[in-house]
């Protein structure tokens, strides 16, 4: 992919990201119910998404490709969250 090619994606990833921010936040919001991690997950996602714009095929839909990254994201998040779910505070203990 020559320079002017690879800009021409990056610009086209940029708006669709853009256009879908928000149906994409609310697909996160109804897989985690607080909104701060949805909105932590989404910023995730969207660092993931960044990363990999390269492998979007623009005669795809967007919405559906990123959902896909999204879903992932929310899986890493409950990981993360049944891991940390057994500690406790300091003022706890």
């Amino acid at each position: 992919m020559d320079e002017e090619s690879s800009q021409d994606h990056e610009e086209i990833f940029v708006r669709e990201l853009t256009a879908h921010h928000d149906s994409l936040l609310r697909f996160v919001s109804t897989l985690v119910p607080n909104a701060a991690d949805a909105e932590d997950v989404f910023q995730r996602a969207s660092v993931s998404l960044w990363k990999k714009h390269a492998e979007y095929d623009e005669s795809r839909s967007f919405f559906s490709w990123a959902c896909r990254f999204l879903h992932f994201e929310v899986l890493n998040y409950r990981k993360r969250v049944a891991r940390d779910r057994l500690s406790f505070s300091e003022d706890l203990i």
